[in-house]
């Protein structure tokens, strides 16, 4: 299982630097460039086109918080974890076909964001934060180290045109990346047409 110095190394690699990161509270210039881009590079890759990694994939029951805007029927806590919010479902925590989901909002407020649907005992899949490395697929740790490099090559390195093509092999593992998250589990389905559930309703 790879580490977060592991992919410091990986994406110090890509761009041609030999000397390596052996742990996180070094002060080499490596470990504080890799160290300075990490958060955002990671939380990029998580909400990228809106994708839901499987492993990375979370339900939870939200918390109201009462005294919804006008138009909204519940307003709760946006979690502190949550990445990208996908879909917002009744206490049973079903999925829905996309043309039946309940309508939800996501607004800012000045303690932070909040989500706002007419939806009661609302539960809540999202993109969920994994900060442990070694949870992740080895082709996401992939993606994350091409895309680290993208980010660290120009302050190491000053180098735009590897920048260029850093950023384009990220791109590249990100797909790949993708399409083993999608090849994992199976969906429900198939969901019956809006016809079909109002003849049944």
């Amino acid at each position: 299982m790879a580490s977060k110095i592991d992919v410091y190394n990986m994406a110090l690699g890509h761009i041609g630097v030999s000397s390596t990161v052996a742990n996180e509270l070094e002060r080499s210039p490596e470990r504080v460039i890799c160290s300075r881009y990490w958060d955002t590079c990671r939380d990029a890759l998580f909400s990228y086109k809106d994708m839901e990694w499987k492993f990375a994939t979370a339900t939870v029951v939200l918390a109201d918080l009462g005294d919804p805007p006008l138009g909204w029927g519940f307003r709760y806590r946006y979690p502190n974890d949550c990445i990208n919010a996908h879909e917002v479902m009744g206490e049973t925590g079903r999925t829905q076909p996309v043309a039946l989901r309940p309508k939800f909002d996501v607004q800012y407020e000045a303690d932070g964001r909040v989500i706002l649907t007419d939806t009661p005992d609302a539960v809540l899949r999202y993109t969920k934060r994994i900060e442990e490395v070694e949870r992740w697929p080895s082709s996401f740790v992939e993606a994350m180290g091409y895309r680290l490099a993208g980010l660290i090559v120009m302050p190491l390195k000053n180098d735009p045109g590897n920048r260029k093509n850093l950023l384009q092999l990220a791109e590249q593992f990100v797909q790949i990346a993708m399409c083993a998250s999608l090849n994992e589990g199976e969906p429900d389905g198939p969901f019956p047409s809006i016809y079909e559930t109002e003849i049944h309703a």
